[in-house]
């Protein structure tokens, strides 16, 4: 995570209900997944996936910033629309296993 990432006043925005200790666990967790080092994926890769994971988990803050790192990291718009494509057929078959478990105890 770049310096830029975090809320220069943590008193306010996403951060602001995170004791001081909790916000340094956060954003040191948060640095390692995301750092360079002896990663199997590439920066662009994993910020792809940061996408699809901001997507399903609907956090639009997220969404917004990892698809600007995204694009910063190499990422084309075909790429991440391919990525909001995939995330859909994802979550759409998800509803659907949802739903024959539910059709499954209508039955019972």
């Amino acid at each position: 995570m770049e310096s830029s990432d975090i809320d220069a006043n943590p008193s306010e925005g996403s951060y602001a209900l995170l004791g001081d200790g909790a916000r340094q666990h956060y954003f040191a967790f948060y640095k390692h997944i995301f750092s360079h080092k002896e990663k199997a994926l590439d920066r662009k890769t994993r910020e792809l996936v940061a996408v699809a994971a901001a997507l399903a988990f609907n956090c639009h803050n997220c969404l917004d910033g990892h698809i600007k790192k995204a694009r910063l990291s190499g990422a084309t718009e075909a790429q991440i629309a391919e990525v909001v494509e995939v995330t859909l057929a994802v979550s759409a078959a998800a509803v659907v296993d949802r739903a024959d478990g539910a059709a499954a105890r209508l039955r019972t």
